[in-house]
């Protein structure tokens, strides 16, 4: 894919922008980017031949967008590489898009990537990775931390019933005593029901409460 790269700031964008505001112009802030200029990264393939001689590989396809206003409403080849100047931008205009030229140019550079490599580029870091990374961090936090409070309960909850069947392993003689409450779920979770065993296990086959759930909740 074609990206944007900058080289000083060490970071890379797929795509490139169609346009750009300018806050310091109020009256007409918004320019258009009619000129592309592609820049193609390539290095030879030694280990491969064709009929017209040596084969290159692509390691690297950028694009840099120009606005510019072409004189006489039309697109020249221009013996210099066109450049974004502030005099030189192309203002979008107010009532009709016709008239814009729209144009290109390529530019081929030799590069040392090696064809392994090429894709490097789009693991190089963007401006906003430091809120990625921010916004990582604190979900990992909160699951921490709900995770503690869910533990800090059940072994309060808890505390009594282990102490109590610790004690029992210690001394068999003791008489166990009935359990109650929730305790009394683990004979339930076997337990087949009496009725509709069939709509039951084609509900829960088909994911019936895990909609039912989605819905009530929404």
């Amino acid at each position: 894919p074609i990206v944007i790269r900058s080289k000083s700031h060490n970071y890379a964008m797929r795509g490139f922008p169609i346009g750009f505001i300018d806050k310091e112009d109020e009256a007409h802030p918004y320019y258009l980017y009619n000129h592309l200029k592609f820049v193609i990264y390539y290095n030879d393939d030694e280990g491969r031949l064709t009929p017209d001689g040596p084969s290159v590989q692509i390691t690297g396809f950028d694009a840099v967008p120009v606005s510019i206003q072409h004189t006489d409403g039309e697109c020249k080849a221009q013996e210099k590489t066109l450049v974004n100047k502030k005099e030189t931008f192309l203002q979008i205009p107010e009532k009709t898009m016709e008239g814009i030229v729209y144009s290109y140019e390529v530019q081929w550079i030799k590069s040392s990537v090696r064809w392994a490599n090429r894709w490097d580029v789009y693991l190089m870091e963007a401006p906003d990775n430091e809120v990625h990374y921010f916004a990582i961090v604190n979900s990992l936090m909160i699951g921490f931390l709900l995770t503690s409070a869910v533990a800090v309960i059940m072994l309060r909850a808890l505390k009594k019933d282990i102490a109590k069947y610790n004690h029992l392993m210690d001394d068999p003689n003791d008489i166990i005593m009935e359990e109650t409450g929730w305790k009394l779920v683990h004979g339930d979770v076997f337990r087949p029901p009496v009725k509709g065993r069939s709509i039951l296990s084609a509900a829960v086959g088909t994911g019936l409460q895990i909609g039912m759930s989605v819905f009530l909740t929404l």
